[in-house]
């Protein structure tokens, strides 16, 4: 069965309200849960979304 972006809102939502902090990604249909992020990666996400936006 391949998973959808619908299937992933809707684990991550199911994650959220349980006050679950794990990462999920979507790969070739795929739903991966790993671990939650540490601040290191978060500061990562922060300038890679900050770049994006700036040449958006």
């Amino acid at each position: 069965m391949t998973l959808t972006i619908n299937n992933l809102e809707k684990i991550e939502q199911i994650l959220k309200d349980d006050d679950n902090d794990y990462q999920i990604e979507l790969q070739e249909g795929n739903i991966l849960i790993m671990g939650p992020s540490d601040i290191e990666s978060s500061e990562i996400g922060e300038i890679l979304s900050l770049m994006y936006n700036l040449h958006n």
